[in-house]
């Protein structure tokens, strides 16, 4: 028999190999082993980017072809294929597809890319899957993680199995050093601009040294005004904050009087909550934690108004959540700096929700613990394996990377921002409240009171997020139809429902920091329906929760005092008192500024290898269905694209953070 063999090499730099290699053939009648030492211009040419075809004649017919086999001489040497192609010359020349697409240090067995599910699979078929899996198990034990999700057990980057590293290593030292490096850069080149921060102004020096292009954030020219202020909780980096509110709590005990005048409409604080134009934010969960000495925050909260003209402006503000005289509510009426200083305080309480808990605790880590238990349970072969495994790329190597960087003791957060010393206590705390079915967007925004975009105008975050579920709700409907015929395929589902026990069980237990905590992570599921839901939970938290909660750090960040991440003087606790001095000497040091320009700069830079959503590199779908839907799937994504941007283009300030050709198909920064 003659086999004609397509090879195709990885582009990373160091993905090529030299040596003998031994490739077997598993098939339904025999298995027919290849070797390729004799074939010296097929090892020369294997190198990184490569894609080598030959023809090799054996004795043995394998029949339908399941599996191949590689086995590396030269151990020293890994390599990364990506699709292999076997084409058996029998008169109908039957070619089976082999998407590798993993590093190979000895040897690997690579199944046929038909997506199976376990009960289709006959003996010789199931042993693989197992064998694969069991590997896997082995590969990634669970680490508890205090009071937060479980993670794999690798105290750093390099230490974790190659296929879940960065795959550059000029990637890897960007994430780890990258800050490190700007902060430097920035520290000794603001030397010879000034010495000590006099002014708002002097925080848009920094830039001046080439840090985001020179580009000053445009929040810098309006950052002071409500209307930017409010702006922000609807379409800046943190806009998952705001609540709708059916009635004031009496810990923030706003009244008539306070907001006078500031309503519009001629109507009353309650009139207002009725018609639902009152919102709030409210930090409570960092009531009680530790501050080390020298740095602030409060517990805050914001009540919003809605005007006629649909904008979005703060109205009140309390600092801490018992009221009391030492405990005042701001509005706008109090003096400008009285005010300012209010809603500084405000902004930085959400900056650390934001960095803690909005961004890493219920994007990154929560989508590591749900795909490393899929990578525990599922063989590659398996549909939704081929489904979520291009929006796992790199998670595992940025959050081990982070929990070394930046959540750990001495890390970022640890050292530059007023939570410092009790972020993990707050995650746990954050995570105590993580509640599964918030993942359901719709359902979310319902819960929250904002889904009514007459009631609440210009919530892009919403709007575009509401669409962009929509698509990858259809995607994944197109592809679990096509491999799940019914209900009853997904009950029979056996691999599922190992995945969804280990999730439970170790991926994202059920502790708190005060007892067991019910999550309402799914125990099982029985429908296609209830399974939809599930994967496009995961699909967008991967995607566009990340990237809205991530790509606009910079943008709001960058500009210190728009949003601080440590402030350094006690908040005001009577009227009439605050500086424009008392405030700058609260925003610290340039090497807090510096720090705080330069990791938001890092963490909201868009790679160079970037993986766009609805973008497949690596095919590990190769039937015409999936491909059909994957194509279906490109084409709305891209018409979307367009139809965002024409929004856009008529807003002040465009909200981009959503556009679909934006949005990196997972969390890799």
């Amino acid at each position: 028999m003659e086999y004609d063999i397509k090879v195709q090499t990885m582009t990373a730099g160091d993905a090529g190999y030299e040596g003998d290699i031994k490739l077997t053939i598993i098939g339904s009648a025999c298995d027919a082993e290849i070797d390729l030492s004799n074939d010296r211009w097929f090892r020369e040419d294997f190198g990184s980017g490569s894609k080598v075809s030959f023809q090799i004649k054996n004795k043995d017919d394998v029949g339908e072809m399941y599996a191949i086999k590689i086995e590396l001489s030269n151990q020293s040497n890994a390599w990364k294929p990506g699709m292999v192609t076997v084409t058996k010359q029998d008169g109908n020349a039957t070619t089976g597809y082999f998407p590798c697409y993993q590093w190979i240090t000895t040897e690997a067995t690579v199944r046929e890319a038909k997506a199976t599910l376990a009960f289709q699979d006959n003996e010789k078929l199931t042993a693989l899957r197992r064998a694969e899996v069991e590997k896997w198990k082995k590969l990634l034990p669970w680490r508890d993680w205090q009071s937060m999700p479980s993670h794999s057990d690798y105290p750093d980057h390099d230490s974790l199995p190659r296929d879940l590293q960065f795959e550059d290593s000029k990637q890897r030292d960007m994430n780890h050093y990258g800050a490190e490096g700007v902060v430097n850069i920035l520290l000794q080149g603001i030397k010879d601009i000034f010495k000590d921060i006099e002014s708002y102004f002097d925080y848009t020096k920094f830039f001046a040294l080439g840090v985001g292009h020179g580009k000053v954030p445009s929040v810098s020219e309006r950052w002071y005004t409500d209307r930017e202020f409010g702006r922000q909780f609807l379409q800046g980096v943190h806009p998952d904050a705001i609540r709708g509110v059916d009635k004031l709590p009496a810990k923030f005990p706003v009244t008539d009087e306070q907001v006078k005048g500031t309503l519009g409409r001629g109507v009353t604080l309650q009139q207002a909550i009725n018609a639902g134009h009152i919102y709030m934010v409210d930090y409570e969960i960092l009531a009680g934690l530790p501050v080390r000495e020298g740095r602030y925050m409060t517990p805050a909260m914001g009540l919003f108004y809605v005007t006629a003209s649909h904008e979005f402006l703060p109205i009140a503000i309390q600092l801490y959540q018992e009221p009391g005289p030492g405990n005042p509510i701001w509005t706008p009426k109090d003096a400008h700096n009285d005010w300012l200083y209010a809603k500084i305080f405000l902004r930085c309480a959400d900056a650390q929700v934001h960095e803690v808990l909005g961004h890493f605790l219920f994007t990154h880590v929560i989508v590591e613990a749900t795909m490393t238990s899929m990578l525990r349970n599922l063989p590659r072969c398996h549909p939704l394996f081929k489904l979520l495994i291009p929006h796992l790329r790199y998670t595992v190597a940025i959050n081990t990377l982070a929990r070394t960087s930046l959540i750990n003791e001495g890390g970022f957060i640890d050292t530059a921002m007023s939570v410092g010393g009790a972020q993990i206590m707050l995650a746990g705390k954050g995570y105590k409240e993580f509640d599964w079915r918030l993942l359901n967007l719709p359902d979310s925004f319902l819960k929250r009171k904002v889904k009514d975009a007459e009631k609440l105008p210009g919530y892009y975050y919403r709007d575009d997020a509401l669409l962009l579920w929509d698509e990858i709700r259809h995607f994944v409907q197109d592809i679990v139809h096509i491999y799940y015929s019914s209900d009853g395929d997904v009950k029979k589902d056996e691999e599922l429902k190992k995945w969804l026990a280990d999730l439970n069980e170790s991926g994202l237990p059920q502790h708190g920091l005060s007892g067991e905590v019910d999550h309402h992570v799914p125990k099982s599921l029985d429908t296609r329906k209830k399974l939809i839901e599930f994967l496009t939970c995961i699909v967008f938290c991967c995607s566009a929760q990340h990237a809205a909660e991530n790509f606009g750090q910079f943008d709001y960040y960058g500009y210190n005092p728009n949003a601080p991440m440590v402030l350094h003087q006690p908040p005001p606790t009577k009227k009439g008192e605050v500086t424009q001095k008392m405030i700058l000497d609260s925003l610290g040091t340039t090497k807090d500024a510096c720090t705080q320009i330069a990791v938001t700069w890092t963490l909201a830079a868009f790679s160079d290898r970037e993986v766009y959503l609805g973008n497949y590199p690596e095919e590990h779908f190769t039937e015409a269905a999936p491909r059909e839907a994957m194509q279906k799937f490109q084409t709305n994504l891209r018409l979307l694209d367009e139809r965002l941007k024409k929004r856009n283009e008529g807003l002040e300030v465009p909200y981009e953070y959503l556009l679909p050709s934006q949005v990196p198909n997972s969390i890799a920064v």
